[in-house]
């Protein structure tokens, strides 16, 4: 009975807490965080939240069959910059590439930005320094603060709202000139765009091609293909645009409740990846085990790489450490052959997972409606529509000085 008792507490605080992890980010020690003035603390803070939860969005740097990564964070004093220049955070990652050169790397910046909806960033602000034991510098209540929010899936006005905003904080940021002074010495940079206290799940219906005009991930990425074009030239000073946010339980438990599951479970518009799950029993599976909902994530990465490693100024330290690594993968270096077999094992793993998921008859289907042409001309019908809409919404909201 006890243990009984404890699990649902667990979980009553596990549902409080989710989607507010922001505001509970504590401070940290190290010279990056101690020589800044508390009042800027929080906006301190937030950064290296999202670059935390951000950093390895889209790209595969959790490791894999065939590659193995090692990331080493570089503080800015190392590389002499000043706070109050562009960069809210830097890093150098190690790959270990089995077969072809054996190793390989990218030094990488950060550039954060955030996006308010529905929330006063001075209620953001003050919660995390009374959190921080300091004072909020104006009357404020973090209870009631706390009491007051909306934990619920936006509504599709807001999120067209901050789908815009979104977009236009992208844009302001791609168009600053102030970034050649980093990207040319350090690297391509990561533009983090996060969300606090912005609690979206995905579009409930992913065939509906209205998405574009009222489904903040939808039109987020619809508006962000511009910048992807951007984003391919080697003056443009970002190689990626990250955008996170977290989601609470209320708003998947609403999600779940309202989404057209059998579309989204149906192998016909699923990939194959690696641990494919159905999307009405990951959301259950996670409260049960205790786990709160995973942050989520809207990525656009440029095709290929830009610029040459040897160009990059790297801290001493680093360069060393990359030197050792460069020499025990060198020594170590997997033969093509074998490079060969990784890659098919690590296929046939999905394809079972697969399997195992949706069942023979799934794959099937999934195997079909990749190769039907009708399928593909379907798409491409739907990806016009959704783009004429988009443009349409556009143009309105220009008329109407929005």
């Amino acid at each position: 009975m006890c243990e009984k008792q404890e699990t649902e507490e667990g979980q009553s605080e596990l549902e409080a807490r989710a989607g507010l992890e922001i505001l509970y980010e504590g401070g940290g020690t190290g010279k990056d965080l101690t020589d800044i003035a508390f009042r800027d603390l929080d906006i301190e803070l937030r950064e290296k939240y999202w670059i935390r939860l951000a950093k390895d969005a889209g790209t595969g740097d959790g490791g894999s069959l065939a590659e193995i990564t090692l990331p080493w964070k570089i503080e800015r004093h190392e590389l002499g910059r000043a706070r109050s220049e562009p960069g809210d955070g830097f890093r150098y990652v190690f790959r270990f590439l089995f077969g072809s050169s054996g190793t390989g790397g990218r030094a990488e910046w950060f550039e954060v930005t955030e996006v308010f909806e529905g929330i006063n960033p001075k209620d953001v602000k003050a919660f995390m320094r009374i959190n921080n034991g300091g004072e909020a510098g104006s009357p404020f209540d973090p209870e009631e603060f706390l009491e007051g929010l909306d934990m619920g899936l936006p509504s599709r006005a807001a999120q067209r709202r901050a789908a815009d905003k979104v977009i236009a904080a992208v844009e302001k940021k791609m168009n600053k000139p102030s970034y050649e002074a980093v990207w040319r010495p350090h690297g391509y940079g990561t533009l983090i765009v996060g969300l606090p206290l912005w609690f979206a799940g995905g579009p409930l219906d992913p065939l509906r091609v209205e998405n574009v005009i009222d489904d903040f991930e939808t039109r987020v990425l619809m508006g962000l293909r511009p910048y992807a074009r951007q984003l391919k030239k080697k003056t443009c000073p970002f190689w990626r645009i990250v955008v996170v946010w977290n989601v609470s339980v209320q708003s998947m438990r609403e999600w779940n409740s309202k989404a057209r599951l059998d579309i989204h479970d149906d192998p016909a518009y699923r990939r194959m990846g690696p641990f494919p799950v159905k999307a009405g029993s990951l959301f259950p599976l996670l409260l049960e085990l205790g786990i709160s909902p995973p942050s989520r994530y809207l990525w656009v990465i440029v095709p290929g790489k830009k610029g040459r490693e040897k160009s990059l100024s790297l801290p001493p330290a680093v360069v060393e450490w990359k030197t050792r690594l460069d020499d025990q993968g060198r020594r170590n270096r997997m033969k093509p052959r074998e490079h060969v077999k990784m890659r098919a094992l690590g296929r046939c793993l999905e394809l079972l997972c697969f399997v195992g998921t949706f069942g023979w008859a799934g794959l099937e289907r999934h195997v079909v409606a990749r190769l039907s042409p009708r399928r593909r001309l379907v798409r491409l019908v739907m990806r016009r529509r959704a783009l004429r809409l988009y443009r349409a919404s556009e143009r309105k909201a220009k008329a109407a000085g929005r």
